[in-house]
């Protein structure tokens, strides 16, 4: 005689209809739901060995560091001119690992519908010892704005491409919006001290200056010229007046590091940030129709 356990742990067979597909799915997802948060009551965590664990984690592996934050340029358009500020904050690696680290909780990113412009998804994350759950809203759009002002249509594989985009930063606003603030914090501190080598008031040290420029060389042939000309406009009074590299500190190398993160993952274009063409713009201009 079959029970209920048997039934749930069955192998799905073949001529299943979608609707039982369905049922099986979500039978399988709240066994395995109830499962993780009777594991969360059992052990709950420690924030202080929560955020020991985060912060070991940015020692012991520097790169993550540099990939922890984003840094994105925009021109804040108003009476005065065009004025360039930044957005900054942590990225998805950061949102990921401090998830792990913080434990008992589930993540995801999740498609709600389609239509004729794009897909609407939903970030989600669940503290599995509260209860407390946080979604955040996404949208990939089908549409691409080309140089010359046409519009086009994504195919299948950079609609992929677009897709997880889009779904990494609703997951990531997720995460971030239901971990402590506190944890956040503490993190990103320690993620710019690891990333301006040490002391973000202290001049940049050779060796590091060498492997960002040369970072920047190879993934965009930049020069050390024209990312001087960058961190003046961002530094500097007078935005004019290109940074040179003997007058870099810590904090700019940290800026660096966060900016080189948001042009490799594709959330600024380089061409707005440094005025050089990138290789294949449309890739990264998105129209949102709505």
């Amino acid at each position: 005689m079959s029970t209920p356990q048997d039934e749930i742990i069955s192998p799905i067979v073949a001529g299943s209809s979608a609707a039982e597909l369905i049922q099986q799915g979500a039978i399988v997802m709240r066994v395995e739901n109830d499962s993780l948060m009777a594991a969360a009551l059992a052990r709950p965590r420690r924030l202080q060995d929560v955020l020991r664990r985060a912060l070991e984690e940015l020692e012991l592996d520097p790169e993550e560091a540099h990939n922890a934050r984003y840094s994105l340029p925009f021109k804040n358009r108003g009476e005065g001119g065009d004025e360039i500020t930044r957005v900054e904050g942590l990225s998805i690696n950061a949102a990921m690992n401090l998830a792990r680290c913080f434990g008992n909780c589930s993540c995801t990113a999740r498609i709600l519908n389609e239509d004729a412009g794009g897909i609407n998804l939903a970030g989600i994350f669940i503290d599995l010892e509260t209860g407390f759950r946080v979604e955040r809203p996404a949208r990939a759009s089908k549409l691409f704005r080309l140089k010359n002002g046409r519009i086009i249509t994504l195919g299948p594989d950079r609609m992929r491409m677009a897709l997880q985009a889009e779904a990494s930063k609703g997951l990531r606003n997720a995460v971030l919006a239901g971990l402590p603030s506190g944890l956040k914090s503490a993190y990103e501190r320690k993620a710019i001290l690891v990333a301006s080598g040490g002391d973000p008031d202290a001049r940049a040290d050779e060796e590091t200056l060498k492997k960002v420029l040369a970072g920047f060389a190879k993934r965009w042939q930049l020069s050390a010229e024209q990312i001087e000309v960058y961190l003046g406009r961002m530094h500097n009074e007078d935005e004019t007046v290109p940074l040179k590299v003997e007058a870099w500190k810590g904090r700019h190398i940290a800026d660096l590091r966060a900016l080189f993160t948001s042009l490799r993952d594709g959330q600024i274009k380089i061409e707005d940030v440094l005025g050089v063409t990138d290789k294949d713009p449309e890739d990264r201009v998105v129209v949102r129709p709505d």
